[in-house]
Order: structure tokens, then C-alpha cells, then sequence
């Protein structure tokens, strides 16, 4: 007889693949979740109205795939504590949202249907006989001709009719016509009143849905709509849709506000009278709302710090900034730092580091919940193994200096290796593999260049870029001298831009004295501006012999520093520090 136990398991797991067999284009399986082809495009939709800006640091420059599996993960490691969940469904946020994507649905009627349904549409349709809609006119040959569109080919005109059968031209329309057009036939009359209803439906119908809720016309008046608790919309509405706008435009018109609110609300409140709330479409698409709110709600309370917006800057974060500016300028320029834009960079480098922390911790959640990307076409690079891509870019690099390899080998196996640095830069900046990566790709690009006979400057420059973020993002003694070497040296070898040479030499002399390339820096400082042709790398090497070191210009970064992943915490232990320490 069949154990009861193997025979459980055998039937919660033929469950299980029917469930997940029941999703069609299966993309993704997040935890014991599949997401499938029309959850992907419900969520296209949904970001695509979303009616908030959203944080510099999710989705960020995510790939839809990437963003929907990681709202996904979020939610089932956030879902289950109180205070997260509370703060989201129990908010008045929540609520509008909800008014917000239930009022879309009647807004989607507006362009063809005017406000109707399509089924609405049809039975008019039906009703008045295809022949109402006869199209006539002349064929190729000049003989009349005449045919019965089909219902898709003449929905507007159906829309245009039923809409005029059921609203008739009201009396502020009938009002604002002059004596010119007092003379003009009912038809004409008819095509002005669909144009001005057509320019702008929504107003149409806020009024409409205005005078059947109150028993008033709306006279363009916010008192009507907002006017203190006895009005349809409160003084914490209009604190909720302020707090969407984007800081540009923050000080709209309470008004503006006000109608904007309650079209949500009565547009949301004739979808769902039309059974447009209850498609399963409209589901999907409120399922995913929720999961960005819950991911948006977990980074904010849980992983980004309190005090971002008053972030404390280290010395080095002050000498980032002020060097970025060098380099955004193309020369020194004194004053620079008791300027506005070393704020602005200053505000760049904080949000590097936020980024990082939060693309580290949402790492740690899809290494916990556990992640599939179950086609190859929908995929991120973050589901690939950091230290196995560094490996082969090093690997490749490798190959490609060896002298025997032919030159064209040798050339695809480099461009490869920048290939993976630059992934592992871009996806992977909260991991020591990233941040060495963005060493690499800069010494790479630094190559690339020389061995360019047409020497593109932009690849110089984006070499100086990734030296910075680097140093952003690991801010050990070492890793701080060796770029700052590095990118002294490509300003002073490769661009002849001395003044700025010379500024990163000397932020060594003057803040890493100690450090393994200072004495190197001092020499360059003294042979400013010649070429390391005529210094010889001889007379660097035995000055190097003499001080009982050895210098590589290539050498790789030493470890050092506490990095982006350093920063996560001061004080108590988040719930998240133990996946973050799991994680990497």
C-alpha cells in the first residue's frame, strides 16, 4: 500500500505543475511563483501609468524582466511583516492608487469609444442594422459601388452616434455659441458639439458625473469639489496627489488638483459600474500594483538610510567630488569648492552609494526567495555568478596579451573581457568583483585607445569615469591611490592635461603619503608633461629598486576599504543584514 506521506507530496506536487502549467508563456518562477507572458504585459501597461515618479534607485535602469522579478521577490519577503504590509493596503495612498487604475479603464474608452464599452458599441450596432453604416462611392472602373463595413472598421462613427442618441448638446454648449452659429443646420450643430466633446472627454464626463452625484452644475469652482470634510474631496486627498508631482510641479492650483481627484474617483466608480473592474486584465494589473508598492515601501523603510536626504560626507566623498568636477570642467579652476556644483556632485555620489546598497540588498532577497529565469530570452545579468564572470574576463584578458595568439583572436577575446567588466561594473557595483571590474574596464579602455591609431578621446574619458566610481564605491587607501595614479597618469600621458595631472598626483601626496604609488606620483610630478619615453621606465624601476619596491601600472587594486556594502548599517541589525552577509 501507497505510503500516505509520498502519497501527500505525489499530489501537492502534480498541484504544483498544474498550477504553474496553467501560466501561459511561463518567463520567470520567483519562490513557488510563475510569472507568465500576461503578467509581463500587465505590468508594461501598469509602469507605464504609474502615477508617481519613482525613486532614483528602483526601478533605475532595470530591464522590465529584471524589475518585475525583483517586485515579485520583494513582496514575498516583505509581505509577511505587518508593519510593511499596514503601511501599504491600510494607506489613503493605497486607496487613490486604486481609484487612480480603475479610472484608467474609463479613460482608455475616451479615444475610439468615447466613453462606451465595446459590447455597449455593438448592441447599438446591431440595433440600427449594418445598413445604417452603408459606405458607398465609386470602383476603379467609375461604376458606383457599395459595401457593409464590418463593426471594427466603423466603431468611432458607431461611438459618434450612440453618443449624440444618449447626450444631447447640453446648455453650456448651447450657450456659447455666437450668431454665426446660431445659422448653422442641426448637423453642423451635431459635428461641433462631438469636436468640443472629443477635444476633451474627461472634462465632459466629470461634469456629467458632477451634476448627477450633486444635483448641480459644476461651475468651475474648486469650492464645489474641495471645501473642508463635507466636500467629495478632503484636504488629505489633495495631500496625496501632491505628493506624486514631481518637485517641478509641486505648486499647482489646488483646483487643477481637486478635478483631477475626483474624476478618479467618479471615472473609477463608472468602471466599475461597468464590470470593467472586475476582467481579470484589471486584476492582473492591480496584483503587480500592489507588489511595486510593497518593494517601494520595503527599500524605503528598510534599506535605504533614514538621513539620506541629509547625507554625512566623508573627506575623500569632498575630494570625489571636487576632482569629478575637475574632470567635468577639463581644468582646475579655484573656487570650486565653495560652489553650488560641489553640492551637486556631492548629491551623485550619495545616490551611487544608495544605489549600490539597495541593488546589494534586493541581490541578497533573490539568492533567499530563490530565482529561475526560465527562458533565455528573458533573462538579467544578475542571475549569473560575479566571481565566475570576473574570472573569465581575467581569463580572456590574459589570452589576449599572450604574443602568439593571432591578432585577430587576440582582439575578440579583449573585447569579450571588456564585455564582461563592463557588466560586472554596471550589475554588480555592490560586489568587490564589480568594483575591481571598474578598474579593469578602465584600464582596458585606456589600451584600447593607445592601440587606436584615430585615439577616440570619449574612451579616455569614460575610463576616468569608471576610475571614479570606483573610488565612490570603495574608498580604501590603496584602491584611492592606485586610480588616482592611473588616472593622473592618463591625463598626463594621453590627454596633456597637466593641470588636472597634477591634481590627482598631488591628492595622493597631500592624503595617502603611505600608500604603495607615492613615491611614484612624486616622480611623475617632477617630470610633468614628458613623455614616459624619454623618463624610461628604467629610471622609474631603479628609483622603485632603490626604495625596495616594485611598481606595475597595472597593478590590481589591493582590498581595502569598506565599500558600498560597508555602509549598509551603523548601529542595530537590519533584517536584511544577515541575507546581505549570505548574499556575498
Amino acid at each position: 500500500m501507497m505510503n500516505r506521506t509520498f502519497l501527500a507530496a505525489l499530489i501537492c506536487a502534480s498541484a504544483l505543475a498544474a498550477c504553474q502549467s496553467n501560466v501561459k508563456e511561463p518567463l520567470v518562477k520567483v519562490g513557488k511563483s510563475t510569472i507568465g507572458g500576461e503578467s509581463m504585459e500587465a505590468f508594461k501597461k501598469l509602469a507605464g501609468i504609474y502615477p508617481e515618479p519613482m525613486p532614483f534607485y528602483f526601478p533605475s535602469q532595470r530591464q522590465p524582466i529584471t524589475f518585475i522579478t525583483e517586485c515579485e521577490a520583494i513582496y514575498q519577503y516583505a509581505k509577511g511583516k505587518p508593519a510593511i504590509s499596514q503601511k501599504v493596503t491600510g494607506s489613503l495612498d493605497w486607496a487613490w492608487k486604486k481609484k487612480y487604475y480603475a479610472a484608467s479603464l474609463f479613460f482608455d474608452l475616451f479615444p475610439e469609444n468615447l466613453g462606451f464599452t465595446n459590447k455597449q458599441l455593438e448592441d447599438y450596432y446591431k440595433k440600427l442594422g449594418a445598413e445604417a453604416f452603408r459606405v458607398t462611392g465609386k470602383a476603379a472602373d467609375g461604376q458606383d459601388s457599395s459595401y457593409l463595413p464590418p463593426f471594427d472598421a466603423v466603431k468611432r462613427q458607431v461611438a459618434d452616434r450612440y453618443f449624440c442618441t444618449v447626450h444631447k448638446p447640453d446648455s453650456a454648449f448651447l450657450a456659447r455659441l455666437t450668431e454665426r452659429d446660431q445659422e448653422l443646420d442641426s448637423a453642423a450643430v451635431i459635428n461641433y458639439w462631438l469636436y468640443s466633446v472629443r477635444s476633451n472627454p474627461g472634462d465632459f464626463y466629470m461634469r456629467l458625473f458632477f451634476k448627477e452625484q450633486t444635483g448641480e452644475e459644476y461651475a468651475d469652482s474648486v469650492e464645489q469639489l474641495f471645501d473642508g470634510e463635507s466636500k467629495p474631496i478632503k484636504p488629505a486627498d489633495i495631500d496625496v496627489i501632491r505628493s506624486w508631482l514631481p518637485d517641478s510641479r509641486k505648486n499647482m492650483r489646488t483646483k487643477d488638483l481637486a478635478e483631477w481627484l475626483y474624476k478618479w474617483q467618479s471615472f473609477s466608480q463608472q468602471a466599475e459600474k461597468l464590470k470593467l473592474t472586475s476582467e481579470p486584465q484589471f486584476k492582473n494589473l492591480l496584483h503587480w500594483a500592489q507588489r511595486i508598492e510593497f518593494a517601494r515601501e520595503y527599500l524605503k523603510s528598510k534599506v535605504v538610510p533614514e538621513e539620506e536626504a541629509e547625507a554625512k560626507f566623508s573627506a575623500q566623498d569632498s575630494a570625489i567630488a571636487l576632482l569629478t568636477m575637475y574632470d567635468n570642467a577639463g581644468t582646475v579652476i579655484a573656487g570650486f569648492s565653495d560652489g553650488s556644483g560641489l553640492g551637486y556632485e556631492l548629491g551623485n555620489i550619495a545616490k551611487t552609494k544608495t544605489g549600490a546598497m539597495v541593488d546589494l540588498a534586493i541581490y541578497a532577497i533573490r539568492k533567499s526567495v530563490k530565482v529561475k529565469f526560465l527562458q533565455n530570452d528573458w533573462r538579467d545579468e544578475r542571475d549569473s555568478d560575479p566571481a565566475a564572470l570576473i574570472a573569465k574576463a581575467d581569463s580572456l584578458r590574459e589570452d589576449a596579451s599572450d604574443p602568439d595568439m593571432d591578432s585577430d583572436e587576440a582582439e575578440l577575446a579583449m573585447a569579450e573581457a571588456e564585455s564582461l567588466y563592463r557588466t560586472l561594473a554596471a550589475e554588480f557595483a555592490f560586489a568587490e568583483e564589480g568594483r575591481r571590474a571598474m578598474g579593469e574596464l578602465a584600464k582596458a579602455l585606456v589600451d584600447k585607445h593607445g592601440a587606436n591609431a584615430e585615439r577616440e578621446g570619449y574612451q579616455l574619458r569614460a575610463a576616468i569615469s569608471s576610475y571614479r566610481k570606483a573610488q565612490i564605491l570603495d574608498q580604501g587607501s590603496e584602491n584611492l591611490c592606485n586610480s588616482s595614479f592611473m588616472i593622473g597618469f592618463t591625463y598626463d600621458e594621453y590627454l596633456k592635461n597637466l593641470s588636472l595631472a597634477e591634481a590627482n598626483y598631488k591628492w595622493i601626496l597631500g592624503n595617502a603619503p603611505e600608500c604603495a604609488l607615492a613615491s611614484d606620483a612624486e616622480f611623475m610630478l617632477l617630470h610633468l608633461g614628458e613623455p614616459m619615453a624619454s623618463i624610461g621606465i628604467e629610471e622609474i624601476q631603479g628609483q622603485s629598486m632603490r626604495q625596495g619596491r616594485a611598481v606595475d601600472f597595472d597593478e590590481d587594486a589591493e582590498e581595502g576599504g569598506a565599500g558600498a556594502a560597508g555602509a549598509a548599517s551603523d548601529g542595530e541589525p537590519s533584517d536584511i543584514e544577515e541575507l546581505l552577509n549570505a548574499a556575498l
